[in-house]
């Protein structure tokens, strides 16, 4: 009897195992073939993504070779993984909404979420190399330098700097203080950009809180590493474009703050221009990816939304070499780190002594005399 029970038992167990199989292969079938890129129309899918299909396709080409397969029969495709992870940056609302609201594929707020640390990993830890780098060697410079001299008539730059804050939600007690914004008093990342003429970004540095002043962040990068190495060594023609927060180096040229020859003028106008590129670079990151605006709030922890900050630079940067539209220039405008040529104090230290400061004037005299003089 017990023989019998046990063969029905069995025979059970493996109908319930095939139909699992079958159940599972037509839900998988289902969510493949809800491809919003094949099923909606351009319209459709632009409404519900923010962006083209054209850059939607192109994006998804670079980051699906690094993007693992499911392992579970009815898990989501690598393109619905990654589409999801794409649209809570570019959309920036919450996680919640966004698998609510997404009607072609519903999710839950987990799934999202998973979505969006796969997709921030890989950008951040795979592609970063290759799509965000700094200009190290002397022809990568000279490329930097061309675009910034035809441009606006200011030699030797192979980079301008900004910071700029992005609103996270509060953090652990611990670091709450560090992370709580001195000008504006809520919880942020602060945030330094470095970018070309064209407004690829080659630096970014996204660790710090709120509280941390934008020299401080400046003292400690790899950026200001590098160039006051190369100075060191003998290696001088090469600066990068900041305002008056900073003080002036060798290797850092910022604003006169009391002009007083035809000359300083045309310097500081010079100036204010190239450094201009980075305050709009800034508002084209904020438009197009829209978890990072000046209104939103990312409700991360600092160090997972500091992944999210350089993932969206990556993918800035994949967008302007693919020569994608800008966002609107009202929305643009908005979103800009309005920071101009801010003639603000710096604190003279053991980092950027008196001596430092005075040769870099000196510097600063000596480009204004060769290249301002008409």
């Amino acid at each position: 009897m017990f023989l019998l029970w046990l063969r029905v038992h069995r025979r059970l167990q493996k109908k319930k195992r095939l139909q699992k199989k079958i159940a599972g292969k037509q839900w998988r079938e289902i969510r493949d073939a809800s491809d919003p890129l094949e099923s909606l129309s351009d319209e459709a899918f632009e409404d519900l993504f923010y962006l083209s299909k054209p850059i939607y396709r192109k994006l998804l080409e670079i980051i699906l070779p690094h993007m693992r397969y499911s392992l579970r029969t009815t898990g989501l495709s690598r393109q619905h993984r990654a589409l999801n992870g794409l649209r809570f940056f570019i959309i920036g609302f919450y996680q919640r909404p966004i698998g609510r609201d997404n009607k072609v594929l519903p999710m839950s707020q987990a799934s999202v979420s998973r979505c969006v640390t796969e997709v921030a990993n890989i950008l951040n830890y795979k592609l970063s190399s290759e799509f965000l780098t700094f200009p190290t060697n002397p022809e990568e410079k000279e490329a930097v330098k061309e675009g910034f001299y035809e441009k606006f008539n200011f030699p030797g730059v192979i980079g301008s700097m900004t910071c700029m804050e992005v609103t996270i939600k509060k953090p652990p007690n611990d670091v709450e203080e560090k992370y709580r914004s001195t000008r504006f008093g809520f919880h942020t990342n602060n945030v330094q950009i470095v970018c070309d003429s064209n407004m690829t970004i080659l630096h970014v540095n996204s660790r710090h809180g709120g509280s941390v002043d934008d020299n401080a962040i400046f003292n400690t990068s790899v950026v200001n590493h590098h160039l006051k190495e190369k100075h060191q060594l003998g290696e001088g023609g090469n600066w990068i474009l900041g305002d008056g927060k900073y003080p002036q180096l060798p290797w850092l040229m910022t604003p006169i703050p009391e002009p007083r020859s035809p000359q300083e003028l045309r310097y500081n106008e010079c100036h204010k221009k190239a450094k201009e590129t980075v305050d709009r670079c800034t508002g084209v990151l904020r438009s197009r990816f829209r978890c990072l605006a000046v209104a939103r709030t990312l409700m991360y922890t600092p160090e997972k939304s500091s992944i999210i900050i350089n993932a969206c630079c990556v993918l800035h940067n994949i967008m302007i070499k693919e020569g994608f539209p800008l966002p609107p220039e009202e929305d643009i405008a908005k979103q800009m780190t309005l920071s101009g040529n801010v003639l603000g104090q710096f604190q003279v230290d053991d980092v950027n002594p008196l001596t430092l400061i005075n040769q870099g004037q000196e510097i600063r005299k000596k480009l204004i005399s060769d290249s301002f003089m008409k």
